[in-house]
């Protein structure tokens, strides 16, 4: 792999940057252009597809800051959490990820399901778009509670783009 001009995290803030919105602007929702967004997650989920159906390994920490641009084209980095799943999904494993983009159940220690990878990249495209998180940040509870009653607040994006 080669080196990494910057992260997603990092081409987000330099769009917002540029729009004039500095790192408080918290609650002002702008970001990535659609087209640009899809361009990179895109490969992105074909990179976590690869790796979750032939090899049933599960990357465990999809966020912004872990795809690199490179050469203009998206690729998935650190791998320290992935872990290969096998035989029944169900079981109990010792759950570590980002808790903005994990699934409820990695929350709640329930373990890890095979949607783990979708689910952040989901999250990943939220904030891409917007800037924003779909929950409240302000307490861990508060984005628990979101996370686990389905209550995500897409607001931010267009109708189509919210499907």
């Amino acid at each position: 792999m080669g080196l990494g001009d910057c992260t997603l995290y990092d081409r987000l803030k330099f769009v917002r940057q540029e729009a004039g919105l500095g790192p408080d602007a918290h609650d002002t929702a702008y970001g990535l252009d659609p087209a640009e967004t899809i361009r990179y997650l895109r490969s992105s989920a074909s990179a976590i597809d690869l790796l979750n159906q032939e090899h049933q390994i599960y990357h465990c920490d999809i966020k912004p800051q872990n795809i690199l641009l490179v050469g203009g084209e998206a690729q998935v980095c650190d791998f320290g959490l992935a872990k290969q799943m096998e035989g029944d999904m169900r079981q109990t494993q010792h759950a570590f990820a980002t808790p903005a983009y994990a699934p409820p159940e990695v929350l709640h220690n329930e373990g890890y399901s095979r949607q783990v990878d979708q689910y952040s990249l989901a999250v990943t495209y939220y904030e891409l778009r917007t800037g924003l998180l779909p929950f409240d940040v302000t307490t861990h509870a508060s984005m628990l509670v979101a996370k686990s009653m389905g209550k995500l607040n897409l607001d931010a994006l267009t109708p189509a783009e919210r499907k």
